[in-house]
C-alpha cells in the first residue's frame, strides 16, 4: 500500500549510548562485501530487536534483515540490490539518502531521531543510525514508538493540567517523580510569598519549608503515593511564608 514517512530533520553526531557498543561491534564484524537478499549474522546475538541494513559505496542495499523487513513493510528480495527510493519510494522525501552520503564522505556517524512510518495497518516512531565502514555503510533502525507515544501523552497530560490549573486560579503544586522536582504555580507562589522565579524546586528545598514536626509525615504520604500503596495524596502541614 501507499505509505507516509516524515522525517523530523533532528540529526547530529551519534551519542556513543545510541546503539549498544555490543551492538555496533557485532554489526560492524558480519558486515558483507557482496549483495545478499539477508544476512544471517545480522539476526543474531543481541540485534534481533534492531532494524539492520547495509548499503554499498554506491548507494545499493546489500544487506536487509528481517526486522527492517517488518518495519518498512519490505521484503528483502525487494530491497537488495536497490537504492533507498527504489525499494521504498517514500524515503526519497527525507533526508536519509543525502545523510548516507555524507556519512560515507566525512566518515562520520549520524543519527535520525522520530521517523514516522505509516502504513494502512501499522504506524511506527523509527531512530536510524547511519555507521560509515569501508566500502559502505551500516544502517541501524530502532522501533521507539511506544517511547514517543507515552513522551505526547505525558505532554498532552502536561498540557490539560495546564489549563485546569490557569482556569482555576488555585495554588497547586506538583511533585515529578523522575526528576525529584516540584512545580508551583504562580498563585501559590503568591499565597506562600515565594518569589515567581523560584516556580521549581528540589524535593528537598520544598521539605525545607515545612515545619519541621509535619516533614516526616509529609514524606511517609508522598512515599505511599509513589510506591502505589496510595491513590490519593491528603495531609495537613504548615508551611513557612517566605522571608
Amino acid at each position: 500500500g501507499v505509505v507516509e514517512l516524515i522525517a523530523h530533520r533532528t540529526w547530529g553526531l551519534l551519542p556513543v549510548v545510541a546503539v549498544p557498543l555490543g551492538v555496533a561491534w557485532h554489526l560492524y564484524a558480519s558486515a558483507v562485501d557482496t549483495p545478499r537478499a539477508d544476512v544471517p549474522l545480522v539476526d543474531a546475538g543481541g540485534v534481533q530487536d534492531h532494524g539492520v541494513c547495509r548499503v554499498d559505496r554506491n548507494g545499493r542495499i546489500q544487506a536487509w534483515n528481517a526486522t527492517l523487513s517488518r518495519y518498512l513493510d519490505c521484503p528483502a528480495e525487494r530491497a537488495v540490490g536497490r537504492r533507498f527510493t527504489e525499494a521504498v519510494p517514500a524515503l526519497a522525501a527525507t533526508d536519509l539518502p543525502r545523510m548516507v552520503h555524507l556519512a560515507q564522505t566525512t566518515h562520520t556517524p549520524k543519527t535520525l531521531a522520530a521517523v514516522a512510518y505509516r502504513t494502512p495497518s501499522s504506524s511506527r516512531m523509527l531512530d536510524v543510525t547511519i555507521l560509515p565502514e569501508p566500502g559502505g555503510t551500516l544502517l541501524v533502525w530502532t522501533d521507539v514508538t511506544e517511547v514517543r507515544m507515552a513522551e505526547q501523552a505525558a505532554r498532552q497530560t502536561a498540557d490539560r493540567l495546564s489549563l485546569v490549573i490557569d482556569g482555576a486560579n488555585d495554588g497547586i503544586w506538583y511533585l515529578d517523580s523522575a526528576t525529584g522536582t516540584v512545580t508551583i504555580t504562580p498563585r501559590w507562589a503568591e499565597l506562600m510569598g515565594v518569589p515567581l522565579s523560584d516556580g521549581r524546586l528540589t524535593l528537598d528545598a520544598w521539605l525545607g519549608r515545612l515545619f519541621p514536626e509535619d516533614v516526616a509525615g509529609f514524606r511517609k504520604k508522598v512515599e505511599s503515593l509513589l510506591s502505589g500503596s496510595a491513590v490519593r495524596f491528603e495531609h495537613t502541614h504548615r508551611v513557612r511564608m517566605a522571608d
